[in-house]
């Protein structure tokens, strides 16, 4: 049973934002570590002296398990409006905090001062039922985290989430905080910094080591606030969009090609590149590849790749012949499109994906994958294959986009024996595979596809 808010303690709770986008800094700001340590578990660190409960506000709890056996006291959640900004953070941690006034930071924030954290307290005993405390710069700009919320305002957020308008600045300015002027910071914050957070690549601190994690599913999207316009309306809403980089690739200390693509599975994509463009017969022929990044250019990537000098050009453009593929019935052909669909989760968030599978000759799947670009999902998929030493001449291909002319190269190129799409196939296509000895099934929809003769 919840308690009312006059039987809970004054304070006790503090919360630390980290589900938010990065949609500025271009990668997830949950990962950064300063000094070699993890930012958000030095702030965890920080807070537990003085609060009993830390609440992580975050949509990727699997990177704290280390931080939850370290500091039993924090608590993970999630927020229940996702992409409405902070102020979903804030009311998914209000309804669960148990002090009636919530300390509240941000991950990316870590020059926090206890003694300001004690100030704040101090300015809030001074004030019956106030909002809260924060400070109010000079110019009248507020600043929302590295504050105080009262647990009271949860009801009046979730309106607001419920809304179009889920702004701080604006929900906050006509409450009842105690407001904190510039000048009474300074004590507490000598050198101007505890305010400072990392929302752009230029924020980061040029003179101190800093890292983070350079991939994963959380950046593959972006947040981007858009007008969508409909039959009633016109509405700003946030939406995510599929994260296209630049990645260039050096080969024996020389530029060897660019690509743009999600910025995953790289080292996939060099792998199969080389090994379509018959540079490389396996992995074996590869002496080093390493994929780096930039914190200050977050969209680009580097891979720098050289090849053993002991394999001859021929007999890297060796392939093995392709293996005889039994003729598919409808019902097989419907159950891997349905696996191909059921995959699709970045197609479904963004509809800015092409999707692919491979499976055996027992239609058990061995790898899927979704791209910006067809050829590089086609790419992608070889390159994973030729790392782990599969054959691909007994895969079939299972595809969501056109068989054109250049994917049928590619297909002919990997020797792959059948390739089955549920959208069309082109001419120039069949005849390609024709001449290479492969088959195509195009328009494999629900209870029916064309076998190409």
């Amino acid at each position: 049973m919840d308690h009312p808010s006059s039987d809970r303690p004054l304070f006790g709770t503090a919360v630390i934002l980290a589900g938010g986008q990065s949609r500025r800094m271009g990668f997830d700001k949950q990962t950064l570590e300063l000094d070699g340590q993890p930012v958000v578990g030095e702030i965890a660190k920080a807070l537990s002296p003085i609060f009993s409960e830390i609440i992580l506000v975050t949509n990727r709890p699997e990177l704290y398990e280390d931080l939850l056996e370290s500091l039993p006291r924090v608590r993970l959640v999630s927020d229940l409006y996702p992409g409405r900004g902070p102020m979903a953070g804030i009311h998914a941690s209000l309804l669960l905090a148990q002090s009636r006034y919530v300390y509240v930071i941000g991950c990316d924030m870590p020059y926090l001062s206890p003694p300001f954290i004690l100030f704040l307290m101090q300015k809030i005993r001074s004030k019956e039922n106030s909002s809260g405390a924060m400070l109010k710069r000079d110019a009248g700009f507020l600043e929302p985290l590295n504050a105080f919320y009262s647990r009271d305002l949860a009801g009046g957020m979730e309106t607001a989430l419920k809304g179009p308008e889920s702004g701080l600045q604006a929900f906050c300015r006509d409450l009842p905080f105690v407001w904190v002027s510039e000048e009474e910071t300074r004590p507490h914050d000598p050198r101007g910094h505890m305010f400072q957070d990392f929302n752009q690549p230029q924020d980061l601190p040029a003179d101190r080591p800093l890292v983070y994690e350079a991939s994963g599913q959380d950046g593959l999207t972006r947040m981007v606030c858009l007008s969508r316009v409909t039959g009633k309306g016109a509405f700003t809403i946030e939406d995510p969009v599929i994260r296209e980089i630049e990645c260039k690739a050096l080969i024996d200390h020389g530029p060897a090609a660019s690509f743009f693509c999600l910025p995953d599975r790289l080292e996939d994509l060099i792998t199969g590149w080389m090994y379509l463009g018959s540079r490389i017969r396996d992995v074996d022929d590869i002496q080093s590849l390493q994929v780096t990044a930039d914190p200050f250019l977050p969209d680009q990537r580097l891979i720098r790749v050289e090849l053993n000098d002991s394999i001859s050009k021929e007999e890297r453009a060796r392939r093995s012949g392709m293996s005889e593929v039994p003729e598919l019935a409808l019902d097989q052909v419907s159950s891997l499109m349905g696996e191909l669909d059921q995959r699709a989760e970045l197609f479904r968030r963004t509809g800015g994906t092409h999707n692919m599978l491979l499976v055996d000759l027992n239609l058990e799947v061995l790898d899927h994958c979704e791209e910006v670009s067809r050829h590089n999902c086609l790419i992608k998929l070889a390159g994973r294959a030729v790392r782990e030493g599969r054959d691909l001449s007994s895969d079939i291909l299972v595809s969501s986009c056109r068989l054109t002319a250049s994917i049928t190269e590619l297909i002919a190129r990997a020797g792959i024996p059948l390739a089955v799409s549920q959208a069309a196939v082109t001419s120039r296509a069949l005849d390609m595979a024709g001449e290479a000895g492969f088959r195509l099934i195009g328009f494999a929809r629900d209870k029916r596809f064309n076998r190409y003769l």
